[in-house]
């Protein structure tokens, strides 16, 4: 039987709003992130899912960003609508506008090079009109 160093991934999740929109409505949007196999052997394909749903009665105009440390190689990555950008500290999802009731998902197939924990971040940034005024300060 082969040992494999393992990772541990945890996650962080964060929801800001542009300066635009100075709080987000809590709720606009569901987020769903899911990352598997966990744990990981190092060397092994990982693959991120992430599932936003806009659930404000007005579209949204929507970014998402999914920071991951140097120790991930990211692999390839697929959206349903937008565009994508990789760079060095991870994926950028530049949704551009989800209607109301839109769904966009996300994937990011992804290799950890280096056994340890691995800290995922992903960060929506929103513009648009939020319904909920109590929660618009």
């Amino acid at each position: 039987m082969k040992v494999f160093p393992l990772v541990r991934l945890t996650g962080c999740f964060a929801l800001i709003a542009a300066a635009i929109c100075y709080c987000a409505d809590a709720l606009s949007i569901l987020l769903g992130v899911n990352s598997s196999p966990n744990p990981i052997a190092v060397n092994g394909t990982l693959t991120y899912s992430i599932n936003l749903t806009n659930v404000s009665a007005s579209p949204l105009t929507v970014v998402v960003s999914n920071s991951l440390p140097a120790s991930v190689q990211v692999l390839g990555t697929s959206t349903t609508q937008g565009t994508t950008i990789t760079n060095s500290s991870g994926v950028i999802f530049s949704l551009g506008t989800l209607n109301n009731g839109g769904i966009a998902l996300m994937t990011i197939s992804a290799r950890p090079t280096a056994a340890g924990s691995i800290v995922n971040a992903v960060n929506v940034f929103l513009s648009g009109a939020f319904t909920n005024v109590t929660t618009n300060i």
